[in-house]
């Protein structure tokens, strides 16, 4: 699930099929985040304006419906409506949902805030002076996220929303080349970290003492693969990886240990003509009504 060109697209990450493509009042810049039992799209544009948006299901009346089957991110003939919830939202560099408490938050240069799900009562929930945060990824009653700057290497760490305790995860090397981004497998509890032409992984239910880990294992470091110096966007769940690189939408498959991404399982998604540059992605499960289950458009190795 990604915005391209004014237009969220919803995939299949087996397929590679677009199931669902519902257009959007902005383009470019976008970052969004799903509550899946709720019908419910966020999505908001990371510039000085910070227009931040909710898109929900509705019946042929208009009326707000809930399926509890992920209709309004599937079902291309599903209705839903697009509003505007706040304006105030400067600077966004990381947006998720929390769909166990129903919760949303957002990642600003120094601060990550809480919001309610209509986008209201916020409140501060960690606030930074040295270094510039980015990315955001909620998992367990704990927000993952990356900061760094001029003066400090960069790195991942996570708060607990409850106690507000910061921990360190992994150091990570600096003038690596692109941006950072993190997702969790939530299914096998580990953390994927995509930074320059590296993808690397590492336990998210280690002890405290584990952390910040050393040498964290590199799963795919291989240019053809995970080249360029842009938008380093990246998903996982369940083993499936799906990462962005040189404008093209890259999907593997980790092995069951954890420790590679052999070419074997590296395939791509359409054509690099399509010049897809998604800001960030997000993943989730849902079970389609099909019999036919082929791999991705086309095995590149």
């Amino acid at each position: 699930m990604y915005e391209d060109r004014g237009i969220i697209k919803v995939r299949n990450a087996v397929t590679a099929e677009v199931v669902n493509e519902i257009f959007i009042s902005e383009s470019d810049n976008i970052y969004i985040a799903y509550h899946y039992s709720q019908d419910l799209i966020f999505y908001i544009k990371s510039d000085s304006f910070g227009r931040l948006y909710r898109i929900y299901l509705v019946n042929e009346d208009g009326d707000r419906i809930i399926s509890g089957n992920g209709d309004l991110l599937t079902d291309k003939n599903s209705n839903h409506m697009e509003t505007l919830i706040n304006d105030q939202l400067n600077d966004i560099l990381g947006l998720h949902v929390d769909e166990e408490n129903n919760k949303l938050y957002v990642l600003t240069f120094q601060e990550i805030a809480q919001l309610d799900l209509e986008g209201k009562n916020k409140q501060i929930i960690y606030k930074e002076d040295k270094s510039v945060l980015s990315r955001l990824f909620y998992h367990g009653g704990m927000l993952y996220f990356s900061a760094g700057s001029y003066e400090s290497n960069p790195g991942v760490f996570r708060i607990d929303i409850n106690t507000k305790k910061t921990e360190t995860l992994v150091n990570l090397q600096p003038n690596t080349g692109g941006t950072i981004d993190l997702a969790v497998d939530q299914a096998n509890n580990k953390l994927f970290i995509r930074q320059g032409n590296q993808i690397i992984v590492i336990d998210t239910n280690s002890s405290s003492s584990a952390y910040p880990v050393p040498n964290p294992r590199i799963v795919l470091s291989d240019s053809q693969f995970t080249g360029g110096d842009n938008l380093q966007a990246i998903v996982a769940d369940s083993r499936i990886l799906v990462w962005l690189s040189r404008e093209q939408l890259y999907e593997g498959i980790v092995n069951a240990n954890f420790k590679f991404i052999p070419k074997k399982s590296i395939f791509k998604y359409g054509l690099k003509s399509d010049m897809l540059r998604p800001y960030n992605m997000r993943m989730f499960h849902h079970t389609f009504n099909t019999t036919n289950s082929p791999p991705p458009e086309a095995n590149i190795v």
